[in-house]
């Protein structure tokens, strides 16, 4: 069991530290929490993060200034992490990588940051949880919702299966 947060917030809010609430408000689902602050120029902040019961190294996967962090398995790969992310940066898009990891067995939910970029999605039978809340200032993603509201989001919408969310600094699509 695993949970995935992330948060990218425009100006001077810290998105590490609404991660880490978030992590926090779902404690019960490991033990070992782990936070990056992945960009942060005063514009724009965004941060990722991922708590265990198992060891967090299967579960994160970071090279090159990206961070792939999956909450699941895909049944083929005892590696999940790993295979997600090397699907999604040997395509010439995320896009397309994120097609072909949707295209594999298995129950998942992926957080992929990419430079200023967060992408997310889950699999297409939505086997595991995975929603997301927005203001002006901060767009957050969390494996449950009472880690939303934890950071004073009300509504929260639910990510839909097999759709790809691209966040950026000017852009949620």
């Amino acid at each position: 069991m695993g949970a995935i947060a992330a948060a990218f917030t425009k100006g001077p809010r810290d998105a590490e530290a609404l991660v880490e609430i978030m992590l926090r408000a779902m404690k019960h689902r490991g033990a070992k929490p782990r936070t990056m602050r992945v960009a942060e120029d005063g514009k724009a902040n965004l941060s990722v993060g991922y708590i265990s019961q198992r060891a967090i190294e299967a579960q994160v996967f970071e090279t090159n200034g990206t961070a792939t962090m999956l909450d699941g398995s895909i049944f083929r790969t005892p590696h999940a992490a790993r295979f997600a992310h090397t699907r999604l940066t040997r395509n010439l898009s995320v896009a397309k990588g994120a097609r072909s990891l949707l295209g594999e067995p298995g129950a998942f939910a992926c957080v992929f940051q990419q430079r200023k970029k967060l992408h997310v999605f889950r699999d297409l039978n939505g086997l595991k949880p995975l929603y997301y809340a927005r203001s002006r200032n901060v767009t957050a993603f969390a494996s449950e919702r009472k880690a939303l509201w934890a950071i004073g989001f009300k509504d929260t919408l639910r990510v839909n299966p097999g759709y790809l969310y691209a966040i950026t600094e000017h852009r949620f699509s």
